[in-house]
This record gives structure tokens, C-alpha cells and sequence, in this order.
């Protein structure tokens, strides 16, 4: 029997085999033996008679019962776990058993350009909440850090009377109203929809926010007021000129 000994004998033990009498054994030691869903046992070295060795791999050759001495460390996760915590996976890491840890993790992170997450607070282990995004301590047992998030989307509306750029949560509700006519002095631009995300004919627009949102009020461009300002400008002088002609006619000779 080629048994595996140590301070963690009980999950050692799975890794024992049986050899023939002379026979060469090439055993591959396991780098991790889990040891809990957040807690793992890390290795650091075997010994075999009187010599350690700080790799993985044991050779032997079999001519009596062996005893191979393991030495593993003991390791827990620092985890972040909830709703969107997927997005702070780079910041869980393994430490040590009684090694101290410290972890910020960032107030808003952008995932991409039109969906960000904002930081809250966080409950650790169950008994302690917390609005700073900064974590300390001692990993004395595994450290499950429970985040509440704010999702946020993009919004962006572009309307005569309105420019919205900006990041809002999750489920809020944005209400715009565009004007029927837009324009200036020459031109009146009458409404026609709104193209984006959602295609209405409506003027009024009720958004829910459930993900990125771009909305543009189209209009139709039409020139009504400068054709009523050359019109009239037409009448005064057609007028005018009537006038003078009258006056010309009616000056005695």
C-alpha cells in the first residue's frame, strides 16, 4: 500500500494505491483537493523517507509499504456572490488560512458602452452590511460577500425640445412629450414619429427602461411660413405699387 499521510489524512486518504512488489510508480499529485464548495486544500509539498520535493510528480519503485507525507495548505475563497456579481468575478481570489486580505472593488463598473452597474452595499458572511466598497480582514473561513446592485442602461432621446445622454436604473420609467410643430421663422416642421428602440406615432413617449434606449423625434419638413411671408411681402408690394399707379393716374395734368 502506497498511503498518503498528513494533517488532512481524511482527504489524503482518497488518493492511496496498491502496487506490486518491485513494481515503478509514477503518481501526478493533485495541485487542489477540494475540501469545501469555498474552501480548498493547496499544495505546497510531499515527503518520502527523508527528502521533500516541491513537485507534483512522485517516483517510486514499490519493495514495501509506503507512507507519503503531504503538505497542503489550507485556502478560502473570498466570493461575491448576488444578482450581476458575476461581472466582480476577477476580483474573488483564494488566500491562506490566516493570511489577511483586502479588496476594493469599483463603485460604477462599466461593462460595455451602454450598460454599467452601480455599487450599493454588501452583506458579509450574513452578519455584517456595508456601504464601502472597500473589504479587510483574516481569512479564517471562507468570505462570501453578498452585493446589491444597480443595473443602469444608456438613454438617449433627441427631440426639438429635449437632449437626453445619460445613465438610468433599471425598470425607471421616462415620460417625453415633442412638439406637434418645430422650425423657425421660415420653415414649420410638423411631427411625424419617433424611430428607435420604440417606433411611435404618438407625440408623447413612455419608455420603461429594460436595456439600452435611442429614440430620435423625426419630423417632416415643410416650409409653410416662408411661403406666407413671401406671400404677404407680395401683397404689400403689389399693394403698393397699385397705390402708386393710382396716384399717377389721378395727379391732374
Amino acid at each position: 500500500l502506497i498511503a498518503f499521510v498528513g494533517s488532512h489524512r481524511e482527504y489524503y486518504s482518497r488518493l492511496d494505491e496498491w502496487a506490486n512488489a518491485s513494481q515503478q510508480v509514477n503518481i501526478s499529485l493533485p495541485l487542489y483537493i477540494r475540501d469545501g464548495q469555498y474552501a480548498r486544500l493547496a499544495f505546497q509539498s510531499y515527503t518520502l523517507g527523508n527528502q521533500t520535493e516541491t513537485n507534483l510528480e512522485l517516483q517510486l519503485t514499490v519493495t514495501a509499504p509506503v507512507n507519503v507525507t503531504l503538505n497542503y495548505t489550507q485556502q478560502y475563497q473570498l466570493n461575491f456572490t448576488g444578482a450581476y456579481s458575476q461581472y466582480y468575478y476577477a476580483y474573488s481570489a483564494w488566500y491562506n488560512q490566516g493570511e489577511n486580505y483586502s479588496v476594493t472593488i469599483p463603485q460604477t463598473l462599466m461593462v460595455n458602452t451602454t450598460f454599467r452597474i452601480v455599487y450599493d452595499n454588501a452583506t458579509i458572511n450574513k452578519n455584517t452590511t456595508t456601504t464601502q466598497a472597500h473589504f479587510t480582514g483574516t481569512a479564517s473561513t471562507p468570505i462570501i460577500i453578498q452585493l446589491t446592485l444597480t443595473p443602469q442602461y444608456l438613454v438617449v432621446i433627441n427631440a426639438p425640445n429635449t437632449h437626453i445622454h445619460a445613465f438610468y436604473n433599471r425598470s425607471q420609467t421616462i415620460s417625453v412629450q415633442a412638439p406637434y410643430y418645430s422650425g423657425n421663422i421660415f420653415k414649420l416642421d410638423v411631427f411625424r414619429e419617433w424611430v428607435g428602440t420604440l417606433n411611435t406615432t404618438s407625440t408623447q413617449l413612455a419608455l420603461n427602461v429594460n436595456g439600452p434606449i435611442h429614440e430620435t423625434a423625426v419630423y417632416t419638413r415643410t416650409y409653410i411660413r416662408l411661403l406666407l411671408i413671401m406671400v404677404s411681402i407680395g401683397a404689400i408690394l403689389a399693394a403698393t405699387l397699385t397705390i402708386y399707379l393710382k396716384s399717377r393716374t389721378s395727379r391732374p395734368i
